[in-house]
């Protein structure tokens, strides 16, 4: 009987084996490269700090922020130096206060009217020193604050400036500007009215944040991220169907080439229009946050409107932070 070659079945085994694991581990290295878990439904951001999106052709597409490391840095040395100032200005005070005691001390034992005229002068001379510093000290205190905000914003990707200035248009009508806003915290949602997704959700997140937040001086402002569709007129009857109060949520249609670069570039979310099939029918890409912005036109923070945690934590900071209506 012959005996015939086996074939080398161990090489062929041990090199399959070889090629799936450096496939595993080449795989999970780019995991873990690129992937960062979102707060949104739909947010995709690179560490480079840009947003990557899908054009229709499935091509990557990146928004670059209005951030960039320079802004970053010149906003934390700005507050970098106004604390060192703070640190020495609280020592002047201190030492101011200690003069005034110490005058107030040398009046009470003054004797003879020209002693007890000179100390009180002295006296005069130390508070109004005192009262200059504290002035200094409470300005900085303010500026510190605002610089605070700044460094946070930039942090997260917002203009350490403020939102960029838009002109869109109310379901009534009336041109909406950014200085129309300003004066007042508000909230931004991003829906379109034919959305079969978050959409629904989300604007009736919005409708509790209008029930819970009555009696504050908050606006709530939905954009559409369908603007080609979602006409004033749309945008009324949408309105009316969650109950929204026209003096206090507005509803803002205009431009794609407005609407689009304020998303993605003024509150740094992803939205994106994609074909659905053949016919034309199209989908958008859009997030689920709900941003909180500052009377001062600087995003606060993002809140993922379908986590229900997030959106408690968005009503509590909005209580602790937007001044009640005035009766």
């Amino acid at each position: 009987m012959t005996n015939r070659p086996q074939p080398r079945r161990g090489v062929s085994s041990l090199f399959v084996i070889g090629c799936v694991l450096w496939a595993i581990v080449f795989g999970g290295l780019l995991f873990v490269r690129f992937y960062r878990p979102s707060e949104g439904d739909e947010d995709r951001v690179l560490p480079d700090g840009t947003i990557s999106e899908s054009e229709d052709d499935g091509k990557p597409q990146t928004i670059v922020l209005e951030v960039n490391a320079d802004q970053r840095q010149a906003v934390e040395q700005q507050l970098d130096d106004a604390k060192a100032k703070a640190e020495k200005l609280d020592e002047q005070v201190a030492e101011a206060k200690s003069s005034v005691d110490e005058l107030q001390a040398a009046v009470e034992k003054a004797t003879g009217d020209e002693a007890v005229a000179e100390a009180k002068t002295a006296l005069e001379g130390a508070r109004a020193a005192l009262a200059s510093l504290e002035s200094e000290q409470a300005e900085l205190t303010e500026r510190i604050t605002t610089l605070e905000v700044k460094v946070a914003a930039a942090h997260n990707g917002w203009s350490p400036d403020g939102l960029p200035d838009f002109e869109l248009t109310e379901r009534n009508g009336e041109k909406v500007t950014l200085q129309d806003l300003l004066g007042k915290p508000f909230v931004v949602a991003f829906v379109f009215t034919r959305c079969p997704g978050p959409c629904p959700k989300v604007s009736l997140q919005m409708r509790e944040l209008q029930e819970a937040t009555e009696n504050l001086d908050l606006r709530l402002v939905t954009i559409t991220v369908d603007p080609e569709r979602d006409t004033p007129e749309v945008l009324r009857t949408y309105a009316e169907t969650y109950g929204a109060d026209p003096d206090r949520w507005l509803f803002l249609t205009g431009p794609v080439d407005v609407i689009y670069p304020l998303i993605g570039n003024g509150f740094a979310m992803p939205v994106q229009k994609t074909t659905t099939d053949a016919g034309g029918e199209y989908d958008v890409i859009h997030t689920s946050n709900l941003l909180y912005v500052g009377a001062d036109g600087i995003v606060r923070g993002k809140y993922n409107s379908l986590d229900d945690q997030a959106f408690a934590e968005l009503k509590t900071r909005l209580r602790r932070d937007v001044p009640k209506i005035e009766e």
